[in-house]
C-alpha cells in the first residue's frame, strides 16, 4: 500500500476560507471522510466502428466512493462554473436513455496513483467568479489534493466538458488567468476537511477586474 505523505494538514481559522456570500463548508462537507477509490467519467457505447468506443458525455464526472456512494461535480452549462454533490450512483442522461449504452470510464489511475488504495482529500483548493457572476453553491474552478499526494483539477471552461489535469494544472491555470478579463474579480480560496466545521473563515481578497488574488492577501493595484 502506498504509505507517502499526503499535503500537510492546516488547522484553526486558517483552514477554512472563502467570501461571506459562499459557504465553503456547506458546497465542499461531503468529501470529509470520503474515500476515493477512482475518477469516473460517464459516457456512451458507439458501436458504429470497428471497434466499440465508450465516448464520454464531459460535463459530469463522479469520484466513486469506499461506501459505495458517489460524489458528483457537474459543469454549469454556458456558465463555466462547478457544483459539487453527493449522489449514490453515476446516472445516464434522460437524452441518452432511449437510443445510447451508458457506461462510466474509469480514470482514477491517471490522479490517484495505486487504484488498490483508497484516497482522502487532504484539501481542496478553488477559485471563485466575481458575487455577481457566480451562481449559488458554484465555483470557478477546483484542485482536490489526496491521501497519498495525488492531485486532480477540474476546469470547466473546456470546449468538450469538464477538463481534468493533474498536479501542477492549478498553478498554471492561475498563472495563465491572473491578468487577464474573464467572469472576475476572482479569488483563490481553500478548504481542509481537517478544520473544525464551524471555523469562522476569513474573507478572500478581491483581485482587479480579471486578475486572481489568494484569499486574505491584497492583489495589486
Amino acid at each position: 500500500m502506498n504509505t507517502s505523505a499526503g499535503p500537510p494538514a492546516v488547522t484553526g481559522s486558517a483552514a477554512v476560507t472563502g467570501p461571506a456570500d459562499f459557504d465553503g463548508e456547506a458546497v465542499f462537507g461531503p468529501l470529509r471522510d470520503a474515500g476515493v477509490r477512482d475518477v469516473l467519467l460517464p459516457g456512451f457505447i458507439d458501436r458504429d466502428g470497428p471497434l466499440p468506443l465508450v465516448r464520454p458525455l464531459g460535463s459530469t464526472v463522479y469520484l466513486a466512493l469506499a461506501d459505495g456512494g458517489h460524489i458528483r461535480l457537474d459543469a454549469v452549462r454556458g456558465e463555466g462554473q462547478l457544483t459539487l454533490s453527493r449522489t449514490d450512483a453515476p446516472r445516464c442522461p434522460p437524452e441518452h436513455e432511449d437510443d445510447d449504452e451508458f457506461a462510466v470510464v474509469p480514470y482514477g489511475p491517471h490522479f490517484l496513483g495505486d487504484d488498490s488504495d483508497i484516497h482522502a482529500v487532504t484539501r481542496v483548493r478553488y477559485v471563485l467568479d466575481g458575487a455577481g457572476a457566480r451562481l449559488p453553491g458554484a465555483f470557478r474552478c477546483a484542485e482536490l489534493s489526496f491521501q497519498y499526494g495525488g492531485r486532480l483539477f477540474l476546469d470547466p471552461m473546456y470546449y468538450w466538458g469538464i477538463r481534468l489535469q493533474g498536479a501542477g494544472a492549478y498553478e498554471q491555470w492561475l498563472a495563465h488567468h491572473r491578468d487577464r478579463p474573464g467572469h472576475g474579480p476572482y479569488t483563490e480560496h481553500a478548504w481542509h476537511p481537517q478544520a473544525p466545521a464551524d471555523t469562522a473563515a476569513p474573507a478572500g481578497a478581491v483581485a482587479p477586474a480579471g486578475g486572481v488574488a489568494p484569499a486574505g492577501e491584497a492583489a495589486p493595484g
